[in-house]
């Protein structure tokens, strides 16, 4: 099915915003497609608007009990958007905005996949500047483990920054966090995530961390086939990426990063430009 909103337009596929629940079960649910289990022909949003999707979006949720989202399948699915606000999330598989929860722990989700190109499709139009994409977005406290990210293309003819970080935790957790045992990208699969347009900047990054409050563990992650074909300066790839200033210990172990292109022309030396790790 495709739906065309007239006006800028958030739609979201599970939502919960509740500060007094906790122990919260988000598992087994499928997103996208047009027939059973993101099968058919793609889900498609597509206008000229400033659309935003979300899939499962906690916007608050308890902190005593761990809620969790596990085994949850997004994908085939095409997004086309003219972003009107700056430094805005216009899609998000995984949002988790507050509380406790875990995602992926019991049973990894899987956004994408990692036999395709192209499973999920991000067309992002017109000149709004810093639009924010990411396949999990964790800002409470919590774990994410075993999920795959995968068969991501983002295209359009914006000619401003257009951001991936495929995992992404920026918070101050209240406990220690495992990032662990997932596949962003592909092992076998060419430029599963990938850039197919240059007409804008584009930032792209496999895991991103800027926890700066508690102990953080990298463990057996795999980010593999990324490929960013933008020339522009401000261009730049990420593999396994901590933002912090802190004493707070780092454990990075047993994790692979391979396979990455960037066409950027920056001649900044430093890694934070680009970098594996």
């Amino acid at each position: 099915s495709t739906v065309a909103p007239g006006a800028a337009t958030t739609i979201m596929g599970i939502a919960v915003n509740t500060n007094r629940a906790n122990n919260i079960t988000v598992s087994n649910n499928y997103f996208g497609g047009t027939s059973a289990n993101i099968g058919g022909t793609p889900w498609t949003i597509s206008s000229g608007s400033s659309n935003a999707l979300y899939f499962i979006r906690f916007l608050t949720s308890g902190t005593t009990t761990a809620s969790n989202v596990n085994g949850n399948v997004i994908g085939n699915i095409s997004l086309t958007s003219t972003p009107g606000s700056t430094g805005a999330t216009y899609f998000a598989g995984i949002l988790i905005e507050s509380g406790r929860v875990n995602v992926g722990t019991a049973s990894g989700n899987t956004i994408g996949n990692t036999t395709t190109n192209g499973n999920i499709t991000l067309t992002y139009n017109g000149t709004t500047d810093n639009i924010i994409n990411r396949g999990i977005d964790h800002r409470g406290t919590g774990n994410i483990q075993n999920n795959t990210i995968g068969s991501i293309t983002v295209a359009g003819n914006n000619n401003r920054i257009v951001r991936l970080e495929c995992i992404f935790y920026s918070s101050t957790p209240s406990a220690a966090v495992d990032i662990s045992g997932n596949t962003v990208g592909s092992s076998t699969v060419a430029n599963s995530i990938q850039q197919t347009s240059a007409t804008f900047n584009f930032l792209l990054t496999g895991i991103h961390s800027a926890i700066n409050t508690v102990n953080v563990t990298f463990n057996n992650n795999l980010i593999s086939n990324l490929r960013l074909i933008s020339t522009g300066a401000s261009s730049r790839i990420r593999g396994l990426y901590q933002n912090r200033s802190t004493n707070a210990p780092i454990t990075i172990t047993n994790n692979t990063v391979r396979e990455m292109y960037c066409a950027s022309s920056s001649t900044d030396r430093f890694p934070d430009n680009t970098s594996m790790v």
